[in-house]
């Protein structure tokens, strides 16, 4: 199956990007910024800003992929909701990417030079919790070893002990700090998906008849921290429930 026409979006952890890819012009139209949180409010007329650059309407968009997690709870939730809004309105199929697969092109995309002698790519995304979401791949041909999970730094060390790592991620300076100098070599650089690379994968995924695998349904890897209230929950005297 070939797309013609892709927008890719990704709000997952400290950004809010859009690309949009038309192979008539074999051009991508990009925008990309770094922000912790308003993705909310920044993402659509990001999107129009975009498409409106590229000379082109959301009625062009033939395919549609976005990242799925792991990632930012509140963040996951609005570039999953936006791509099955726009899915929805245009009649574009949705697909969906983790991250970590995403942080792992982008490295063997980039990396071409670096790293050569390491057998293993190891992705660290940041939770803000003691703990790390992660994943292991292959550093020659990009396959994953292990399913994304979350972990803390002792089983991540216990992971990867037997393997010769690198590891990218937006979470690298803590795990530095939380391991010490067991802490596998680092590359800095790796802390948001690419859009551009998202659309690439996106390409060779269809060219597979692969499309149907990659849904775009959340990665969460933990539950939300959310608990009851401890409050004494009020009566209103006189309701008559």
């Amino acid at each position: 199956m070939k797309f013609k026409k892709i927008l890719a979006l990704d709000t997952a952890l400290n950004a809010c990007s859009v690309s949009f890819w038309d192979e008539d012009r074999n051009a991508y139209v990009t925008d990309s910024r770094l922000m912790k949180r308003g993705h909310a409010e920044i993402l659509m007329p990001q999107i129009t800003d975009v498409m409106h650059k590229a000379s082109a309407s959301l009625a062009d968009v033939d395919l549609i992929v976005t990242t799925c997690g792991p990632g930012a709870f509140t963040g996951l939730r609005i570039g999953l909701s936006s791509a099955r809004a726009l899915g929805l309105a245009t009649g574009a199929p949705v697909a969906g990417l983790t991250t970590t697969q995403v942080l792992a092109r982008q490295c063997l995309e980039s990396c071409v030079d670096q790293a050569q002698d390491k057998t293993s790519l190891l992705v660290l995304v940041e939770t803000k919790r003691k703990d790390f979401y992660y994943q292991l791949f292959d550093r020659q041909t990009g396959k994953s070893q292990c399913d994304a999970a979350a972990g803390n730094s002792a089983d991540i060390l216990q992971q990867i002990e037997q393997q010769n790592t690198t590891m990218i991620g937006d979470a690298i300076d803590r795990f530095r700090k939380e391991a010490g100098d067991a802490a596998p070599e680092g590359l800095d650089g790796f802390d948001t998906p690419s859009p551009e690379v998202m659309i690439r994968m996106a390409r060779d995924i269809a060219a597979q008849d692969d499309l149907a695998a990659y849904k775009a349904e959340p990665v969460y890897l933990r539950d939300a921290d959310v608990s009851p209230s401890k409050k004494e929950q009020r009566i209103l005297e006189g309701y008559k429930g």
